[in-house]
């Protein structure tokens, strides 16, 4: 297993576009409750953007057209990919969903 800091840049960047993938679908999923009590007021304001321009399927981009909620998403993926294992070759993970080793956090 290796951890980030062993990763090549280009598996970094990879690691990041998977983490950055996975963030944004579950703000995309569970909505303003997502964020932190700060953001939650612009997280609602991307979502009605979405569904006045009747294009919900690009509230993605909304969110991230308000600068700090993209940096708290970037943030939240890059820790997310620096708490990873990365299985070598012939090694097997086991991937627990975010919620089972966040408790006690």
């Amino acid at each position: 297993m290796k951890r980030y800091p062993e990763l090549t840049e280009g598996q970094r960047t990879a690691a990041n576009d998977k983490c950055m993938s996975e963030t944004l679908q579950a703000a995309v999923e569970l909505g303003a409750q997502f964020f932190p009590d700060e953001l939650q007021a612009a997280a609602e304001e991307a979502g009605r953007k979405a569904e006045t321009m009747q294009t919900p399927w690009f509230i993605h981009e909304y969110l991230l057209d308000v600068p700090e909620i993209k940096e708290y998403l970037e943030s939240d993926a890059q820790d997310m990919a620096e708490r990873a294992f990365y299985p070598e070759p012939g090694e097997f993970s086991v991937c627990l969903p975010r919620a089972a080793w966040e408790v006690g956090a």
